[in-house]
Formats: structure tokens, sequence, C-alpha cells
């Protein structure tokens, strides 16, 4: 353990002094987001009331809003504490409270590449080994419960399989599936009604709530159950990649007029002979 840990913080600081090495050899500022933290009692805070609460999830969709997810992670937490103390009733009671310090020290170190910079956001896509460390503990309390069943052999291959259907809806069902909808109908509605002689595009982003009406799907953080076309980076080179498979015209492309609205402008919107209105939430409404 102790030689892992070692090359994993080796890891991390060649990380670092490659990052920090590369934005001064091409003139590069960095961003406010990579500014190292020098609070650890707020970083230790954010830990426990956030990506502790997802590593605990059984990788289920967190919702910090939802009641469910609310009562999910110290249910979890105090079930995996409840198993420590109740079972091994030999060991001594504080090699129980260390082993507890020493697996929370090791998940903040999973974790820590995040926790150090300034910002406090536990993105899904740096959660995925504290996911699996915190799914492994909780695995491992359900094979002590089990421990005397027939059947013991068979819980690591059912949670596991568990673990895999989950993250199979969660892509396919709840990521995937609504964005492939709105694509389908903003591609279908452009080729339907673009010709050549347009030269302005306004583009109305939906509300963020949209998959929401449609689907009744809630929004997560990192985008999931967001429309992608709400984000004002979308629409310009959507558009742009739109006109050129329309037409395969590069520089046609290169010069549409793209005029980006949020949902609230959508009646400034200027619909003449030379210009198309794509409506997102419209479209995918009616």
């Amino acid at each position: 353990m102790y030689i892992g840990v070692g090359f994993y913080l080796a890891v991390c600081l060649l990380y670092f002094i490659l990052f920090k090495y590369i934005l001064a050899a091409y003139g590069i500022e960095a961003s406010d987001r990579s500014v190292l933290s020098v609070h650890p009692l707020e970083k230790v805070s954010f830990f426990f009331s956030q990506p502790l609460a997802q590593a605990f999830s059984f990788n289920f969709l967190y919702n910090m809003h939802g009641i469910f997810s609310q009562a999910f992670y110290p249910l979890m937490l105090a079930a995996w504490l409840f198993s420590v103390f109740a079972f091994d009733k030999e060991q001594k009671l504080t090699y129980k409270f260390a082993y507890v310090v020493r697996m929370l020290l090791l998940m903040m170190l999973i974790y820590v590449f995040v926790l150090l910079p300034r910002e406090n956001f536990s993105s899904y896509r740096t959660m995925i080994c504290l996911n699996i460390a915190g799914t492994m503990l909780m695995i491992d309390v359900i094979i002590r419960l089990f421990s005397k069943s027939k059947n013991k052999n068979i819980i690591p291959y059912l949670m596991c399989g568990i673990v895999v259907v989950v993250a199979w809806c969660n892509f396919n069902l709840n990521y995937i599936r609504p964005l492939k909808k709105e694509y389908q109908a903003i591609h279908t509605y452009f080729q339907q009604n673009y010709d050549s002689s347009k030269t302005k595009v306004y583009f109305v982003r939906p509300q963020d709530n949209l998959f929401k009406k449609l689907y009744n799907q809630n929004l997560y953080k990192d985008e999931f159950g967001l429309p992608s076309s709400q984000k004002d980076w979308t629409p310009e080179p959507l558009i742009k990649q739109m006109v050129l498979e329309s037409t395969g015209d590069r520089e046609k492309a290169r010069q549409i007029s793209v005029i980006n609205l949020p949902y609230e402008e959508r009646d400034s919107a200027k619909v003449d002979a030379g210009s198309l209105i794509i409506d997102v939430e419209k479209i995918l409404v009616e």
C-alpha cells in the first residue's frame, strides 16, 4: 500500500510540474480554477458534503436537492460505520477507529487532485475512482451481512452487475437518449427549412428544465438532464456544421451569421426571407 501511495503521489507531482512547465513554455496564463487552495477546513467540509456523498451512492445520479439523495448518503455511510464496529468483535475499538480514519484519508487522497485547487465542484468526470472505492466499501458491508449464507459467493457478482446496470441506465437513458432526440429534432427541422438563400440563423436556446417537461428527466450536475443546445457555446458551431453538411461549401458555412438568443429573448428574433429561426423548445414541444 505504501508503495502504491508513494507512486501515486509521485505521478501527481510530476503531472503538476509538467502542467506548470507547459503553461510557461507556451506563455499561457493559468485559469483561476487551477489556483491551489490554502483553506484545508473548507476543503474537508466540501469533501464530506459532496464528493463523499456521491461515492456512497452506488453510482446513482446524485441530486443535491433531492430527498432520496439527501437521505441515501447518510444511510449508506451509517451502514458502513455500523459494519465496521458491529462485526469482528475481537478487534480492539482503537483499531476500528483507526481503520475508519485510514479509509477516509485514503479516499481523500484518491480525490486530492480536486481538493487541491480552489474551485469546489465534484464533477462526475472526476468521480470514477472515488465512486469505485465507495462502492467497494459498501459491497464489503453486504458481503459481511451475508457471510453465513450459502449464496455468499454470488453477492460480489450480483453487486457488480447492479453497478453495471445502473451505469448503463445513467449513460443510455438519462444522458444519451434525450440528447439524441434533441439533436434529431433540430437537424430534421434545419434540413426541412434551410436553403442556400439563408444567410442568417436565429438560434433560440431552450430553458434548462426542458427535459424535465418532456421526459421527467431531472437536472443534475455535468449537463446530465440538460439540453445540449441550452449552453451559449453550442449554436454557432452546430449551425455551421449543419450548413457545411447540407451544402458541402465550407466558405458558406464560415460566413453564415448565427444570432444566439436565450429563451427569454425569443421574441426579439426578426425573421425575413434571408433568415431562419430555430426555436429549440418550440421544435421539441410541438
